[in-house]
């Protein structure tokens, strides 16, 4: 069976988390054409080919339900592609991903079989339509998995942190490599990051069988390092691709808790949900409203609609811009010889 995955969803602007939300983007996306908000994504053609906004239902009115489907070659669907209204054919392994936006605590909930589209490729799409007003800023579409576990997306300000530990494999570690943002710290960061690699240097060296190395900073002493470290981690600026880095955590007190907890940074718990249907339920409005139902009747875990999240930046709208055409849009032509191959 199919499972419900949860995300929280973000615009990163200038290397900042923001708190932007989508509904905007998502009107505006369903308002195109069909081939208009047909995009190429990793040599797949991506569409949002359902929308559904609830009004006049409790809070109902700011969520937006819609569904993003990949086609596994360049028209697997019923009706040609760059059209609006497509149905999966039996049989096709690459399914729509149907998803239900929930500004308020900034979640993606996705109804994700076998073959839909990946949280990434989704990220990839909606990044399509928009760009920053300046050209010259970064911008960036970030969507992160909710784990089970406290991470480190619930923390805001009203948490103590009390210390990070990071284990490092002094064979794969490189502190400018892995930490490109090292230059930026102050001199006591660099200090203890410098440490790490000296310490780890001395043990390459010296083929220790016991390769990994652990270093605990406490922010009683060491407040500075801590926040800059931590800073790196929101940001996604530790770069791990060497896996340099064996494992990250923190060690925080929620606000009102009289105890300790620590959030693991890597090797999380992703947070998932059965689908209470089976694959037999394909269309985008059985789909909506089985979602529907589960949301108003709050059979969602918690911690997926949690508001309490990492601390976020203000947006302003006038740094973003709604591209008319969207990156990699379907063309003209393109369409036509799907039609015609649809035809045949």
């Amino acid at each position: 069976m199919a499972s419900i995955h949860f995300y929280h969803y973000f615009l990163k602007y200038k290397e900042e988390v923001t708190d932007y939300h989508f509904e905007d983007l998502i009107d505006h996306i369903n308002e195109k054409k069909g081939r208009e908000k047909t995009v190429k994504i990793n040599g797949h053609w991506l569409s949002m080919s359902a929308y559904w906004r609830p009004e006049g239902v409790n809070d109902d009115e700011t969520l937006r339900y819609f569904w993003i489907d990949k086609s596994l070659t360049d028209n697997p669907y019923t009706g040609a592609l760059g059209t609006s209204e497509r149905s999966r054919v039996n049989g096709i392994l690459y399914q729509p991903a149907s998803c239900l936006l929930v500004p308020a605590s900034q979640t993606l909930i996705i109804y994700q079989p076998s073959g839909s589209p990946s949280q990434n490729e989704i990220a990839d799409y909606l990044f399509s339509f928009i760009k920053p007003t300046d050209s010259n800023d970064q911008m960036s579409i970030l969507i992160k998995t909710i784990s089970n576990n406290l991470t480190f997306q619930n923390l805001n300000k009203k948490f103590e942190i009390k210390k990070i530990s990071l284990t490092v494999n002094p064979f794969k570690f490189n502190v400018k490599s892995s930490i490109p943002n090292i230059d930026e710290m102050d001199d006591s960061t660099k200090g203890i990051l410098y440490g790490i690699q000296k310490a780890s240097d001395a043990l390459n060296e010296g083929k220790n069988k016991e390769p990994l190395l652990e270093m605990t900073i406490k922010k009683r002493s060491q407040k500075n390092p801590v926040n800059f470290i931590l800073t790196e981690f929101l940001r996604e600026s530790i770069n791990n691709k060497n896996k340099g880095i064996y494992r990250a955590s923190v060690v925080v007190r929620r606000p009102g808790k009289n105890k300790d907890e620590t959030i693991i940074f890597e090797g999380n718990s992703n947070l998932l949900q059965d689908f209470p249907a089976d694959n037999t339920i394909t269309g985008s409005e059985a789909i909506f409203n089985i979602l529907n139902e589960m949301f108003n009747g709050r059979r969602f875990p918690k911690i997926a609609l949690d508001a309490g999240q990492l601390t976020v930046q203000p947006f302003e709208n006038v740094n973003i811009e709604y591209r008319k055409n969207a990156e990699n849009e379907l063309s003209e032509s393109e369409m036509k010889k799907a039609r015609a191959e649809n035809e045949n």
